[in-house]
Formats: structure tokens, C-alpha cells, sequence
């Protein structure tokens, strides 16, 4: 009888969202096991609210691989060391080096992993890693979205899940609907009275650029006169915004919440918002957690595969087709023309309908 369950998702924000639509079926599944999960430190804001989880335990995934970080690397060693569990799951699809390191850590009678594909990982040294799992799950070869792989994976281990109509959730604590009141209000705004827009992205190869940013910004305030815009973003993301802010700082349209809330207050903000414009980020997923309506400016480089999904009136993408498609991010061009050439007026246009 499996008593014990690690699950592992030592990946991204929008990625583990996107799990989120099969969580409730592991607990279907394994009804009388004590589920932990192990995932990234950044996702803890968001991660403490989920009920359907009986422990939480985060790693910071720069310091798992790097040898200078040896005390870091001890303590995750430890903590994994000292909790035996009956099956070890990680069902990360494009696994990398992290993942298949912690699962090397983890005591478990039986640890289960994705086949997956090579897009964080060469082949050669992924199968290398495979010697760390009693079972490898192969993936149906055809295209799929990464929704539809997380219901794949835990169909292989007796799940009933139907693709094709999964939705993703967001978890929130009580105190998180009056804190998100306190900032509205301080910033003089109320509930669908203002629209969000989260110009970075973790991953630069997907930002539109600033110039972009400033057009599609003149050309909503001028059929948009009244609705004010709250631009959003990590610390991260704070060269970024800046540099957008500093252009429009003249009108009382604008408001910067940049770096200045955590994952659930800035989803909730999300949540009462008309609509949130984004590039492919973590900010598009809450988004289609929370309801609110949206619209991602997308590249070629994962086509398919991770957005939209769930109401596609609702979850709307922007894109500039190219033969290209599917390079994974390796762009054989010098700039990334799939996002970079995507006009602003076709944006504008997406806005306008959901508006």
C-alpha cells in the first residue's frame, strides 16, 4: 500500500500552474497517501495556499548544480534523506539536469519519470540519468499541449482524465482579498475598473520589446481614454517596466505595482482586472486561472504546446506565423522576429474584442 508520495516539479511558475489541472487527480488516485511535493523557492507564495498538499518543501535550482553552493546542496541532501517515501513522481515532461538530480537524491522504493523530449536536456545525457528510475513512462509521439501531458502522466498510474477539457486553479489564503483591496484603494482603483499588462518575461528570447510596449500603450489610450492600466512584474522584470514607466509616468492612467506584491496578492489583482495583456509568462497563467479574460503576444519557439488553453474566448494569442516554428528557442535569425515583428494594431484588435 503507497502511504508516502513525493511529487517533484523543481520548475517554473506558468509550468507548474499548467499542473495544476491534474493536482486533484493524484489525490483521487493515491486516496490514502500523505502527498509532499518538492518545488522552487519563487513558487512558495503560491504553493502554501494549496490544500490537496500535505507537505511543501522548495529548493533554489541555481544552487542545486553549482559546487559553491555546498551547504545549500547538504541541506537539500538531508531533507530528502530523512523521509522515506514509497514512490518518488516526476512529471516534468522536458526533464533537465535539476530534476533528475533531486530525484538521485530522494529515498524511494520506486521513482516513475517522463520519457520527455530534449528541450532542456541532450538525449545522450538524459537516458544517462534514466539509471535513477525504476520506471520511465513513454509519451504518446505526437504533438501535445503540456495541459494535456500532465493528464498523461497520471493516467499511466491509474488516472481517468480526458484531455482537451482540463482547466488550471489558484489557491488563495484568507487574508489575500484584503490586501489586494488595501493596494486598489491606494492606488484609487476598484474592481474592473482597470486593465493589467506584464510586459518582461523570465525568459528574454520572449520580450516584445519597449518600443512595442510604448505603441500598443498610445494607441489603447487613445480608444481607452478613461481605463487606467496597472503594469505588473517580478523584481525581475523591474529594467523592463522601468523603462516602459518612465515614458508614460505624465499620465494618471498608469500605475507601477512592479516587484511590489507576492504571487497571490498579484493574482488577485489579475482577478478583478478587465483583461491582462502579457507576453508568454507566468502572468498569461494566472490569468487563465483566475477567469480573467487575456491576451498573450506569442512566439514560434514552443508553438502549441503550452498556451492557450481552457476558454479560447477568453485566453486569446497574438501571433506572426513563420516557417520557423517549433525551433525550441534557437532562433536562426538575429533578433526573434516571431515576437519582435508582431505589429502592435493586430494586439490592439484582440483587445478590442475582449473590451
Amino acid at each position: 500500500m503507497i502511504k508516502r508520495i513525493l511529487i517533484a516539479r523543481p520548475d517554473g511558475i506558468g509550468d507548474f500552474i499548467i499542473f495544476t489541472a491534474v493536482l486533484d487527480e493524484y489525490r483521487r488516485v493515491f486516496p490514502c497517501a500523505k502527498i509532499d511535493i518538492l518545488c522552487l523557492s519563487g513558487l512558495k507564495d503560491m504553493v502554501e495556499a494549496i490544500p490537496a498538499i500535505d507537505r511543501k518543501m522548495y529548493v533554489d535550482a541555481k544552487n542545486i548544480l553549482r559546487k559553491k553552493y555546498f551547504f545549500h546542496r547538504i541541506m537539500v541532501r538531508l531533507m530528502l534523506f530523512f523521509r522515506n517515501y514509497d514512490i518518488l513522481l516526476c512529471p516534468v515532461y522536458s526533464r533537465n539536469e535539476i530534476v533528475d538530480t533531486v530525484a538521485r537524491w530522494v529515498r524511494a522504493k520506486e521513482k516513475v519519470a517522463f520519457d520527455g523530449d530534449g528541450a532542456n536536456d541532450p538525449l545522450s545525457e538524459r537516458m544517462g540519468r534514466n539509471k535513477y528510475f525504476n520506471r520511465i513512462i513513454s509519451s504518446d509521439p505526437r504533438p501535445l499541449m503540456e495541459i494535456d501531458r500532465n493528464a498523461e502522466f497520471i493516467n499511466h498510474l491509474g488516472g481517468h482524465l480526458r484531455t482537451g477539457s482540463l482547466t488550471t486553479k489558484f489557491w488563495f489564503t484568507n487574508s489575500d482579498q484584503a490586501d489586494c483591496d488595501k493596494i486598489l484603494q491606494k492606488n484609487g482603483l476598484s474592481r474592473g475598473n482597470y486593465i493589467c499588462v506584464f510586459p518582461g518575461s523570465g525568459f528574454r528570447a520572449k520580450h516584445w520589446g519597449t518600443d512595442n510596449w510604448l505603441k500598443f500603450f498610445e494607441g489603447f489610450f487613445c480608444g481607452y481614454p478613461l481605463t487606467k492600466v496597472v503594469l505588473l512584474g517580478g523584481p525581475r522584470d523591474k529594467k523592463v517596466n522601468d523603462a516602459i514607466f518612465a515614458r508614460l509616468r505624465s499620465r494618471n492612467q498608469v500605475i507601477d505595482l512592479t516587484g511590489s506584491l507576492n504571487l497571490r496578492v498579484l493574482a488577485k489583482v489579475i482577478a478583478h482586472s478587465k483583461l491582462l495583456v502579457s507576453t508568454d509568462t507566468a502572468a498569461i497563467h494566472i490569468a487563465a486561472a483566475v477567469g480573467t479574460p487575456n491576451v498573450c503576444i506569442m512566439g514560434g519557439g514552443h508553438f502549441g504546446r503550452f498556451y492557450p488553453y481552457g476558454d479560447l474566448s477568453k485566453n486569446r494569442i497574438v501571433h506572426k506565423q513563420m516557417d520557423c516554428y517549433g525551433c525550441n528557442w534557437r532562433c536562426r535569425y538575429s533578433s526573434i522576429k516571431c515576437i519582435q515583428d508582431i505589429d502592435c494594431e493586430d494586439v490592439l484588435k484582440e483587445v478590442q474584442k475582449i473590451l
